[in-house]
């Protein structure tokens, strides 16, 4: 009978690196293990993405136990658009959201930088906001195409 001796948390940890290396592209992830248990951390662009790196951790020899603390682009849109649509503070203020790996882009149809740092400083206490952009880009989106619109007549 073989006795296997376990891995220690610093091989665990190399490993697990190289596992999730394909799926998170330049995106900053927390990864540590501590007496087997990997824990993950950081954003995803996608639920099935999150739940591939998770796969492969759990897959490494002297894994017990991998703790999921990502947030997915889907899971923080929702929650930014839960959270502007209910803060009393806000309104209606006819903005549009959209998260891309943890930046969470607001457009406003009229802009104004006192309701804009607010909503910075709302939006980055969310676990997985890493950056909130201002801008009017639909705004600017209408006038190039009444513009380009006005060269053709």
């Amino acid at each position: 009978m073989a006795i296997t001796m376990p891995r220690s948390d610093a091989d665990i940890l190399a490993e697990a690196r190289e596992a999730v290396q394909r799926d998170r592209g330049d995106t900053p992830l927390g990864i540590s293990v501590e007496r087997g248990r990997v824990t993950l951390s950081g954003n995803a662009a996608t639920a099935a993405m999150r739940a591939s790196m998770c796969a492969r951790l759990e897959a490494i020899s002297g894994v017990v136990a991998v703790r999921d603390r990502m947030v997915d682009d889907d899971s923080l849109q929702a929650m930014v658009e839960s959270l502007l649509e209910h803060d009393a503070d806000l309104g209606s203020t006819g903005r549009k959201v959209h998260t891309v790996m943890g930046t969470a882009y607001i457009d406003w149809s009229v802009r104004d930088p006192g309701r804009e740092a607010y909503v910075r400083d709302l939006l980055l206490r969310l676990p997985g906001v890493r950056a909130v952009v201002h801008g009017s880009w639909t705004n600017v989106q209408a006038a190039e195409e009444a513009r380009r619109y006005y060269r053709r007549s």
